[in-house]
């Protein structure tokens, strides 16, 4: 017994590279159970109070002005690469020029989205098609949501230094805990009638409470007297860092612009309530891989230092061991997905929202390939191999359009629902596997434990069949 608590402490402690990744892993778990939580009950809230209308909006309004912060443009995942040298060398005035550049950029970004979301919610509701008798509502609400995430803006280059330092644990619980107030006040807000204004407030609680522990924590590392030694902004570190900014912007920027696309091909052809039924229906796969992504997002420090330190091949055989572990899980849980994805919409919506059968193989699918394109991207950032962090993205943003656009002019929730599981991965695998064989000489395939390479295949393998027998199901109904 002892034994084992000896063991379980030295895999928790901040004191080594493993330890703080089971923590920071831990830490993004809790975090993502919170955030589940909050969806799971905020959806059955809005449904209950207002509608199917107003939840579509809601989820219009948190969309977009999540896109809105692809103005970061690579400015964050950037700065958790290019900090993680000077942070594990405990030398903070070394980091102090570039941290506060990027601090000064970062202020100027969170104004621009202000500026952009208040000046534009108009152009924005006619875009997507806002019934008239919501779209007041929708403008204000778009205008509020806008200036909040561009206050809490600046956060990220603290966050940053966090995320390097693999110290982020004490956050993510932190931020768990104010997100669950949040869901109380959103379910307290329509009790007493601030309507859908409820869950804004909770919106306010959650970012200025994460603008203050990011800072707070910063302070406990004793990083701040260094970070803000006298004014270290130089106009040659700005264009140092827009161009290695620019080039991890690429996946950001295209993946903000597939959204954008996606939203407004679904609203246009299906309405409000499409675009609820499509958030609904895929939340299950988005959660899944939301938690096996915490893998990669957690080790992603950790492995950035061992390349940076010249351990590139120990880095390598970390590497496969965990894209072994997230392709096998990916494999089960798209299974389970086959068997309670349309029960669990049911349950969850009370009935209320009615989820083709069909779909539900598609949206298991998506969580295969986002997961296996994810294990490419991060190899691409961890390895720094920029033709491929800046290429890619676009290709796949291309094919996507391709998708999108035979989507629209053909119709119909099946060709939708196709277009958008394939199109935003397939190109990017395959040029990321070629780009991953040229960088390292290796194929990520070789890198896998050959007993999760067997397990793996035989669960897409599995998987493929099952995808054959859905569609034979699909097309018997049709005749």
């Amino acid at each position: 017994m002892k034994k084992t608590l000896t063991y379980l402490g030295s895999m928790l402690t901040k004191n080594t590279r493993t330890g703080r990744f089971f923590r920071t892993l831990g830490g993004s778990y809790i975090l993502l159970g919170a955030a589940t939580l909050y969806s799971f009950l905020t959806i059955p809230i809005i449904l209950h109070y207002a509608g199917q209308e107003t939840l579509g909006m809601w989820l219009l309004v948190s969309q977009i002005t999540t896109y809105l912060t692809a103005i970061d443009a690579g400015l964050t995942h950037s700065s958790i690469r290019q900090f993680v040298g000077p942070v594990a060398a405990g030398q903070p005035s070394k980091l102090a020029p570039r941290f506060q550049s990027t601090l000064a950029i970062a202020v100027v970004q969170g104004f621009a989205i202000a500026l952009v979301g208040c000046g534009g919610s108009g152009l924005v509701a006619q875009i997507w098609g806002i019934p008239l008798i919501l779209r007041g509502e929708f403008i204000l609400l778009f205008s509020a949501q806008s200036i909040l995430v561009g206050l809490t803006f600046p956060l990220r280059p603290f966050s940053s230094v966090l995320l390097a330092a693999q110290r982020f644990a004490p956050n993510y619980i932190w931020n768990a805990f104010f997100l669950a107030a949040a869901t109380f006040l959103g379910w307290l807000g329509f009790l007493i009638g601030w309507g859908i204004w409820g869950l804004f407030a909770g919106n306010v609680l959650v970012g200025f409470s994460q603008l203050f522990f990011a800072i707070r924590g910063v302070a406990k590392m004793n990083f701040l007297p260094g970070l803000f030694s006298g004014w270290q902004i130089r106009s040659k570190d700005f264009g140092l860092i827009a161009r290695e900014s620019l080039s991890f912007a690429s996946a950001p920027l295209f993946a903000t612009a597939t959204g954008l696309l996606q939203s407004s091909v679904l609203s246009r052809l299906f309405g409000l309530e499409g675009v609820a039924l499509w958030n609904v229906g895929a939340k299950a796969a988005v959660i899944l891989s939301q938690i096996l992504s915490k893998l990669f997002e957690s080790s992603f420090s950790g492995f950035s230092e061992l390349v940076e330190t010249g351990r590139r091949d120990l880095m390598l055989v970390r590497f496969g061991q965990v894209v072994g572990w997230a392709l096998a899980a990916s494999g089960g849980l798209a299974f389970l997905l086959l068997f309670f994805n349309d029960p669990f919409i049911s349950i969850w919506t009370s009935g209320k929202m009615l989820w083709p059968e069909w779909a539900s193989w598609w949206v298991g699918l998506m969580l295969l390939l986002t997961i296996s394109h994810l294990a490419f991207s991060e190899s691409m950032k961890m390895l720094v191999l920029w033709s491929a962090i800046r290429t890619t993205p676009a290709l796949d943003f291309c094919f996507f359009s391709c998708a999108m656009g035979i989507a629209f002019f053909v119709g119909g929730f099946s060709v939708f629902v196709a277009a958008a599981v394939l199109s935003p991965f397939v190109a990017g695998i395959c040029a990321n596997t070629l780009a991953f064989q040229r960088g390292t000489g290796r194929s990520l395939w070789s890198l896998i434990p050959k007993r999760f390479q067997v397990v793996v295949l035989s669960l897409f393998t599995g998987y493929s069949m099952a995808g054959l027998l859905s569609l034979a199901n699909y097309l018997a109904g049709k005749r």
